[in-house]
């Protein structure tokens, strides 16, 4: 069985940003950030009820998932998307299938 890591961040709009601006950000850190990370296997955006949002992502492996959170801050696009959240959430899981 391989296992693969799900990485649920759940999250809200930082004040005063649109969605718009939002949804430009979350394109752009897909394609020039996250797809660029070792493990990456997939990583998609939703937006909940009440201005509520999650990103998921399949990782390969824990260590891909814990080093590119490591990475993140010094990376200019991972955080111009981050500036635009607040009360974010990260939880991690192994997969059972």
């Amino acid at each position: 069985m391989r296992i693969v890591i799900i990485e649920v961040s759940t999250f809200r709009l930082a004040e005063g940003v649109t969605e718009d601006v939002f949804l430009a950000a979350d394109a752009a850190v897909q394609t020039d950030f996250f797809h660029l990370q070792p493990g990456i296997l997939r990583r998609t955006t939703a937006r909940g009820d009440e201005g509520t949002y999650a990103a998921v992502s399949l990782w390969s492996s824990m260590d891909d998932a814990l080093s590119t959170e490591r990475v993140a801050p010094s990376d200019p696009v991972a955080r111009a998307f981050a500036e635009l959240t607040r009360d974010v959430r990260v939880e991690r899981y192994e997969s059972l299938d």
